[in-house]
């Protein structure tokens, strides 16, 4: 996918190809469905406060957004 979003981004391209456009959808929610799901609580249960930030930290790096903080969602407060 990010070939083909480069390539509209550079100006080789004027579309994008809906079958690769929807197989990137369904491969995507599957994968946020799963770590919501699984991965996320896990992470919860087994990091403090400062483990998450980091890992929150490293995933926007490598999507090269600015970090913002963590949300406060309900399975994501580690309980004693």
């Amino acid at each position: 996918m990010r070939p083909l979003l480069f390539g509209i981004a550079e100006g080789q391209a004027t579309e994008l190809d809906t079958k690769s456009a929807e197989h990137f959808i369904q491969v995507h929610e599957r994968h946020i469905s799963l770590e919501n799901a699984q991965l996320l609580p896990q992470a919860a249960r087994l990091l403090d406060h400062m483990q998450l930030e980091t890992l929150g930290r490293s995933m926007a790096a490598r999507r090269g957004v600015v970090f913002s903080g963590l949300i406060a969602i309900p399975f994501m407060c580690k309980t004693v």
